[in-house]
């Protein structure tokens, strides 16, 4: 805890924003970021796999979400599936996490991810967000300049 605190209140801009590994926390992560957390709420909860009610409170933070090949998955992306429309489309993002959690339909060919799969968890959250996957790819490439404080084209 002492690191990640010290981490979380360097005051120096190299160090922002910051990106919180949650997967599978059951909310203790939550409880770290809450008490111990960045000031400025500049952060992404990466690999985000929590419940309605943590998901409100790291929006309530000013937490960007970020979305993995979890969200493709049958089973294991049930919850997510359920819960990525709730996010603010200025608040989240997608992400590969590669090597680990490849999304489908690459899952079932290949073992390791890449970041080329991407696509594949854009494609399957405008889906259930009901979005056209290139608006919302705008959406999410505004929002990743927008995080990391970057102007790219």
């Amino acid at each position: 805890m002492i690191l990640f605190d010290s981490h979380c209140h360097i005051d120096d801009p190299c160090f922002e924003p910051l990106i919180f590994h949650e997967r599978d926390s059951n909310g203790r992560f939550y409880d770290m970021v809450k008490s111990d957390g960045p000031d400025t709420g500049k952060g992404v909860v990466h690999c985000f796999s929590g419940t309605r009610k943590e998901l409100f409170k790291y929006l309530d933070l000013g937490y960007y979400i970020g979305i993995t090949g979890i969200l493709t998955i049958q089973q294991r992306g049930k919850l997510l599936r359920e819960l990525a429309p709730l996010i603010p489309r200025d608040k989240i993002l997608i992400e590969t996490d590669a090597p680990y959690l490849t999304p489908a339909p690459q899952k079932n060919k290949c073992r390791r991810n890449e970041p080329a799969f991407v696509r594949s968890v854009l494609e399957r959250l405008g889906q259930v967000r009901n979005e056209d996957p290139q608006a919302l790819a705008k959406t999410i490439f505004a929002n990743t300049n927008t995080f990391f404080g970057t102007s790219f084209t």
